[in-house]
């Protein structure tokens, strides 16, 4: 069966059937990507265990490296854009600011990862430019607290991207494609194994001139590479790795206004998974994760010309973070019909070594201001986790966890049940708690006029979900809804209103609240074509205001929070050609938002305009010679030339049309 048509029926048979748990020896391995379609709904993420419920508690989403191809999708920010409950906002051309909300939250309420590495920024941020596929296995979603297994930042969901898993006959493929604003990619992978052993290695690579007139490049190049050993043995091992640069050059200072011909910001990183396990007994099984990620941020702005010295003529600002950690854990199935204990123990430690320094006259005021720092936090935690299943009509996930910081101790739980009926419906419910550390800088900077405050608080939320699904018996239609509500407490803000100098900025003082309604619907219409839409409705608020109460303010009690639309929707329609490939078009929907102008001296709250764009993406066969192959294909983003911005005064991209080939061999 084509690979489009087989993806949208397991999603449809997710509702159809009750699924086994798979036994611990098994779990402990590290599945292939045949052994784990076996398992499906397995979603590692939502439980850290790959063990098969028969009505999953938690909201999940599961993107596939073959859908990501299907439909020509190099970056995680575009494979998010038609998940339910996620926005994904971009700062104007490729390669500017990409952040993710998630039902509602702050755009650092997103817990990221790879392959258990977490790679958001001491204190929750993480932006996506940067993030390809190429080596993606699947990225898993899921929405709602999870601190509980992730700790800080998992405060909205997690996002977890897993690499292939190597195994069989050498494999690989290379692949470019050029076009619109003078785009360029290219990519490459290797995968294969034998016995326990497995391997998979890929790279990728592109270039644009941007959307602005100059100074708007972006160049972006990633390699990742991962080893498996001891697979189905008792003991087991993985290693993963990537690193990544890129080089993003924007002309604009604060209002979208192209005015600077060298401004640019260099992006240098490393993530490192280390992974090993041992079963005991078939009922006892101990696993640990050594992680370590490694990010460089440069913002360089060099004087324009000797005539520039006016203002802050001369910028430079580096950040260089280092999140290390070790997890440790034990898995029990002690519980009636498989059902798992798992009780662990995190450690991790962050750093940011921080440099600024810049050059300035402003009406004759002239000098030089610089400042740097070496803030580090070290962070301690346990947690226990019981998952399991009831019979073959329901499922069940409770779980608690205690983090010790700098901040003193912080609890943190989650419980959550769902139930199959006979006739194909199922049922699911959980509440929880989460939180997000203040960032390095909030608690330590000594910036002039950004001072840090050491006695912040986490940021805070309370959340729970009901939902129901249903399929028909031959799982050719699945349909789900599902409520969502959740509070955020102790938002951190901040004000320039302070009693002298070099007192703190930054205060814990706001709350506000989201909740809303997702909605989703896969069909195999015929044996070629199938169909997947979503909707998502959002309403949010501030019930706590921040410090600023001018129209500027971003935390205005009674006002929605930011750039969350209150209405999004999105439909793909795949038509498959055995043996020959296929093609996608992708309709999605953005609602109208609040924003901030803030060039807009009388009115800087504004509303966005809703907008629609359409994608479309091909590939087709030309020549097929034994287990190799060579394949045209072509992706169109926002076809009919939508203008719109998802940031005030930033414009998004319009028309962008990318043309190549791939040539596939093994496998």
């Amino acid at each position: 069966m084509p690979q489009a048509l087989t993806r949208t029926l397991k999603r449809a048979a997710l509702l159809a059937a009750p699924v086994i748990a798979a036994p611990v020896a098994a779990q402990a391995t590290g599945q292939s990507t045949a052994d784990s379609a076996t398992l499906a709904p397995v979603v590692v993420t939502a439980t850290r265990l790959p063990l098969a419920l028969v009505a999953p508690p938690v909201s999940t989403t599961v993107i596939t490296g073959a859908e990501l191809r299907e439909r020509g999708i190099t970056t995680a920010a575009d494979a998010l854009r038609d998940v339910a409950g996620v926005d994904v906002v971009q700062v104007g051309s490729m390669g500017g600011l990409t952040s993710v909300f998630l039902r509602g939250g702050q755009s650092d309420y997103v817990k990221v990862l790879l392959d258990g590495v977490p790679l958001n920024e001491p204190g929750g941020a993480f932006y996506f430019q940067n993030l390809t596929t190429e080596n993606v296995d699947r990225i898993e979603v899921v929405r709602g607290p999870a601190s509980v297994l992730y700790g800080s930042d998992a405060v909205t969901g997690v996002v977890q991207v897993f690499t292939r898993h190597g195994s069989g006959a050498p494999a690989g493929s290379i692949a470019a494609r050029g076009g619109t604003y003078g785009t360029s990619e290219g990519l490459a992978d290797l995968h294969g194994g034998a016995g326990p052993v497995g391997y998979s290695v890929g790279a990728d690579h592109s270039y644009t001139n941007g959307i602005l007139p100059f100074n708007n490049q972006d160049l972006n190049n990633s390699l990742t590479a991962r080893g498996d050993i001891g697979s189905g043995s008792a003991t087991s091992a993985s290693l993963t790795a990537r690193y990544h640069n890129g080089d993003y050059h924007y002309p604009t200072e604060g209002d979208g206004t192209p005015v600077d011909h060298n401004q640019h910001e260099f992006e240098e990183g490393t993530d490192v998974a280390l992974e090993g396990g041992h079963v005991f007994a078939s009922t006892l099984e101990a696993r640990a994760l050594l992680t370590v990620n490694s990010l460089n941020v440069s913002d360089l702005n060099p004087q324009d010309s000797p005539a520039d010295t006016i203002g802050t003529y001369i910028s430079r600002s580096r950040d260089a973070y280092i999140r290390d950690g070790a997890d440790v854990r034990a898995l029990a199935r002690v519980l009636p019909a498989g059902g798992i204990v798992t009780v662990g123990g995190t450690i991790e430690q962050e750093r940011d070594r921080n440099g600024l320094y810049d050059v300035f006259n402003f009406s004759g005021f002239s000098g030089a201001d610089s400042a740097s720092g070496t803030p580090r936090r070290t962070t301690r935690a346990g947690y226990a986790e019981a998952a399991g299943n009831v019979g073959r009509w329901g499922s069940y996930t409770a779980g608690a966890r205690l983090d010790d910081s700098r901040f003193g101790t912080f609890g943190t739980w989650r419980a959550g049940f769902g139930v199959a009926t006979p006739t194909s419906t199922r049922f699911h419910a959980n509440a929880g708690t989460s939180y997000k550390e203040p960032t390095l800088f909030e608690t330590s900077s000594l910036e002039p006029g950004d001072y840090g405050n050491p006695m912040l608080r986490p940021e805070r939320s309370v959340g729970w979900e009901i939902g129901v699904q249903q399929s028909t018996p031959s799982g050719r239609l699945s349909a789900s809804a599902t409520y969502f509500w959740q509070r955020f407490q102790d938002l951190i803000d901040y004000t320039f209103n302070v009693p002298t100098d070099t007192s703190p900025n930054y205060f814990n003082v706001a709350a506000a609240r989201a909740f809303g309604v997702e909605l989703e619907l896969s069909a195999l219409l015929t044996h070629r074509i199938s169909a997947h839409a979503q909707y998502t409705g959002l309403t949010t608020r501030t019930i706590a205001g921040g410090f600023d109460t001018s129209s500027a303010g971003q935390l205005l009690v009674g006002t929605p929070l930011i750039r969350r639309p209150a209405h999004t929707a999105s439909g793909t329609l795949t038509y498959a050609m055995p043996r020959r490939g296929s093609s996608a078009v992708t309709v999605r929907y953005v609602g109208a938002r609040e924003d901030i102008d803030f060039n807009n001296v009388t009115q800087p709250r504004v509303v966005l305009p809703g907008y629609t764009v359409v994608d479309v993406a091909a590939e087709y066969r030309i020549l097929a010679l034994g287990r190799s192959a060579m394949s045209v294909t072509g992706r169109v983003s926002n076809l009919f030339d939508r203008r719109y911005d998802e940031i005030a005064t930033y414009a998004a991209p319009g028309r962008m049309i990318l043309v190549g080939g791939r040539i596939d061999v093994g496998g």
